[in-house]
């Protein structure tokens, strides 16, 4: 998704402008975005949620098909009423940078700085049109803040999310599962490598391993990961990737976890 990522500085870039147009052509081969419990219930109503090894986070899986983004629709609209968040502060990014080096925002911890990088190369950049990224006097303009505030929100929230993985883990509730998606007229595929909550497993925990997980205040995770695996047979991924096979009936499925 990002090409050309640099340092945001008012002399490099102040005659960078944001392009507002409503299409995510930029996201198209994204297939897992990562999410923070703020977004879980609005998340759940529309994309699986899944573990992916290897990442601190959860994340929406947002397709199934190699560089298919299953939200995006032909014309870069997005699918879904709600976008992640981790889309919608595109073309900005953050990463963290030794403290006291120049350019950094600072923290809650002193230990750490962020510094606000930018996609110069982004499809919704200009230099001829659209709305500053910065002000005359060199302050961010107010695009710019709300992409920074979200940057921010997320960088707080992502810390805490993570312990919520880490209890959910901890409680042996993750377990690996595989996507069989069916598609009119070809052969059976397998996704592997899908880390989901253990429903099983989940039922079988004891109370005072269910009561610890829950102090942990991860249960809103564990429940809108198992609600969110609707979204595997339904909404995009489920209506624009795959067909069910021939004779398989009007509404089947065409994707099934095993």
């Amino acid at each position: 998704m990002f090409k050309s990522l640099a340092p945001l500085k008012f002399s490099d870039h102040s005659d960078l402008r944001f392009l507002q147009r409503q299409d995510y052509s930029f996201a198209r081969s994204e297939l897992i975005t990562p999410i923070v419990i703020d977004e879980i219930a609005d998340v759940a109503r529309e994309y699986p949620i899944i573990f992916p090894k290897g990442s601190a986070l959860p994340v929406a899986l947002l397709g199934v098909q190699r560089d298919s983004n299953a939200y995006i629709g032909p014309t870069g609209g997005w699918r879904a009423a709600y976008i992640p968040a981790h889309i919608r502060h595109y073309p900005l990014a953050v990463t963290r940078i030794p403290a006291g080096e120049e350019g950094g925002a600072a923290s809650s911890d002193e230990a750490v700085r962020f510094a606000v990088l930018i996609d110069v190369d982004s499809p919704l950049i200009s230099r001829l049109e659209g709305d500053p990224v910065f002000e005359d006097d060199g302050s961010p303009s107010a695009i710019a803040q709300q992409k920074m505030q979200l940057l921010n929100t997320l960088q707080s929230r992502a810390g805490i999310t993570q312990r919520l993985v880490a209890a959910i883990e901890a409680a042996g509730l993750l377990i690996e599962r595989s996507i069989r998606i069916t598609i009119e007229g070809e052969e059976d595929r397998q996704v592997t490598g899908l880390r989901v909550i253990d429903e099983a497993a989940m039922n079988k925990l004891d109370d005072a391993a269910f009561n610890k997980l829950r102090s942990t205040g991860a249960l809103p995770l564990v429940y809108a990961s198992l609600l969110s695996w609707a979204n595997f047979r339904q909404g995009p991924i489920g209506k624009s990737h795959m067909q069910p096979k021939p004779g398989a009936g009007t509404g089947a499925p065409g994707a099934f976890m095993n």
